[in-house]
């Protein structure tokens, strides 16, 4: 009776530490990422459709020309 209990705490312990890894082989890539640092506010920002958005509106009210 020892010997099971031995051998399936074993098991669960071997497939707890397995799982983590498991999950993470599947995952699909990351996209690219573009982090921009905020010299002002001392933070960076993901560059996302929101940041780009923001960042038209601001060139539309100092008339500015876009420029990546």
């Amino acid at each position: 009776m020892h010997r099971k209990s031995l051998f399936l705490s074993s098991l669960f312990l071997t497939a707890t530490l397995l799982a983590p890894m498991a999950m993470r082989a599947n995952t699909a890539p990351q996209a690219v990422r573009i982090r921009i640092y905020d010299r002002n506010h001392r933070d960076y920002h993901n560059w996302d459709d929101h940041e780009d958005h923001a960042y038209r509106r601001y060139l539309a009210a100092q008339h500015k020309t876009y420029r990546e």
